[in-house]
């Protein structure tokens, strides 16, 4: 009988989806007054970098972006169900 490998889980992979999600967030809140490119990448930077909470969460989700894709390649419903339900704690504020 073959044996089973451990689950890898899914930590790596939440993170990094929260990640994207805050990015997302302070990119549109840089473009909400229009585009202008060199203000915005300023702006950008000093919300991104300059908010430790951000800056903890985009610095995590980088340190383990390598485990995303075996993280995804044995997700199970359950997981699936978990990144489903921490949805609410990620839409914009």
């Amino acid at each position: 009988m073959p044996e089973l490998e451990p689950k890898k889980g899914i930590q790596e992979t939440t993170e990094v989806i929260i990640a994207l999600n805050e990015l997302s967030i302070a990119i549109l809140e840089v473009l909400l007054d229009g585009l202008q490119i060199i203000d915005d990448v300023r702006t950008l930077y000093e919300k991104v970098w300059g908010d430790p909470r951000v800056k903890q969460i985009l610095t995590s989700a980088i340190e383990g972006i390598k485990a995303v894709p075996g993280e995804i390649s044995d997700v199970d419903l359950s997981e699936e169900c978990s990144w489903l339900s921490c949805r609410p704690g990620i839409y914009p504020r």
